[in-house]
């Protein structure tokens, strides 16, 4: 039997304010910041469920993924967006209308990245319920290489649909023996936005399920995050708190990591 790990609850959702909440380099700054700082001794046996929101609409590629097929660096600032790499794998998401999530854990706490990818979106889907959203999880195999497209184009196995729509797209990485794993939940629908972005013409048949056509009216932020929140905790157990993001790390570290991610050679490193 794993032992129950004690979790931290980041809730930044009440960064609504456009003009408050982080950029992009700043969000994937603190969640590698929050990954690398669990691997303290001092640490051991804990987890943290981090949300948050985006303060300008941003693309963001995956950690390994060809950034020429979107565009040039000011082609996308022409166009208004943020440019942000993160750590994970996966492929392109716009992050604009919509909710995101992380997790950092041990690995062991889970056995496997494979099992831990699937318990988290079954914790999202347990939350997703609690708000009247009948979502489920994709026993499908589409494609995930780097080079497949934008990632809510097609759901892989195992990731959170609404009537076989992809509504939830996520990411992973390890580092140490911890985990990352981010993603998306989808308020309303701009994925398509990224076909445009790499010159084809957007597919009606593409379209990404939204947590809006499930729920009319669509429940605040925060009511969002509480129901999410009681999903993982429901799922996966253990002694949860909450806690503030500035004694979650180091200041030392994310400012280290903030660097790295405003860092055009990461940015681009893929072109």
């Amino acid at each position: 039997m794993r032992t129950p790990l004690r979790w931290s609850l980041l809730r930044e959702e009440a960064e609504v304010d456009r003009a408050e909440a982080p950029d992009g380099a700043e969000n994937m700054a603190r969640d590698d910041a929050l990954v690398r700082s669990l691997g303290a001794p001092e640490r051991s046996g804990e987890g943290v469920l981090r949300f948050y929101r985006w303060g300008r609409p941003t693309l963001s590629f995956g950690r390994n993924e060809p950034a020429a097929p979107y565009g040039d660096p000011e082609r996308l600032a022409q166009a208004g967006l943020d440019v942000v790499r993160r750590p994970t794998g996966g492929r392109a998401v716009l992050h604009d209308r919509e909710l995101t999530y992380s997790v950092v854990a041990p690995i062991a706490s889970f056995d496997s990245l494979r099992t831990a990818y699937r318990e988290i979106n079954e914790a999202l889907i347990a939350g997703l319920r609690r708000l009247g959203v009948e979502a489920t999880a994709s026993s499908s195999s589409a494609p995930t290489g780097v080079d497949a497209g934008p990632c809510f184009r097609a759901p892989a196995e195992s990731e959170v649909v609404l009537h076989g729509r992809k509504l939830v797209g996520s990411a992973q990485v390890r580092v140490g023996r911890h985990l990352l794993q981010h993603g998306s939940i989808l308020l309303r629908d701009d994925q398509l936005r990224l076909a445009e972005l790499r010159g084809e013409n957007p597919d009606p048949a593409d379209r990404p399920a939204t947590l809006s056509e499930a729920l009319d009216p669509l429940p605040d932020i925060p009511a969002l995050v509480t129901a999410l929140a009681e999903g993982f905790e429901e799922r996966l157990g253990g002694d949860w708190r909450p806690a503030t993001t500035s004694d979650s790390f180091p200041s030392s570290l994310l400012t280290e990591r903030r660097r790295h991610y405003r860092s055009p050679e990461w940015t681009w490193r893929r072109r």
